[in-house]
């Protein structure tokens, strides 16, 4: 039996080496495709970053939103957002309180008269 399956191995032999697994430049680019990055040029790491490259392209972490903004708060500003959303959009904060978005959250920075999370309660 053995002998019959090392025949059968070895007259299969041809047909595995003239398979190419290569394929030409023209046949490759039906299948695999690569969009060019906004500013794609070798030194884009010398520049300040770009928010369409870093952060709409392609998902980006806090690092690369720091490489855009160069400045902590607006840096924290557009992250807090972009992360999870923006928790102030429903206006959460009553009677005129003003929302900070937080990632994960929200605070509200009531009016001297109010208090509670909502800015709900009177003093």
């Amino acid at each position: 039996f053995s002998s019959v399956l090392h025949i059968i191995i070895l007259s299969s032999l041809p047909f595995f080496f003239t398979t190419s697994v290569f394929m030409s430049y023209p046949q490759a680019h039906t299948i695999f495709q690569r969009h060019k990055r906004a500013n794609a040029f070798f030194w884009e790491e010398f520049f300040q970053g770009n928010l369409e490259r870093e952060c709409h392209e392609e998902k980006c972490n806090k690092e690369e939103v720091r490489e855009v903004f160069e400045d902590n708060q607006k840096t924290d500003n557009f992250w807090t957002i972009y992360y999870d959303g923006d928790q102030c959009d429903s206006n959460p904060c009553q009677h005129g309180g003003t929302c900070k978005d937080m990632i994960g959250g929200y605070a509200c920075k009531c009016p001297d008269m109010y208090i509670g999370l909502n800015c709900e309660k009177g003093n």
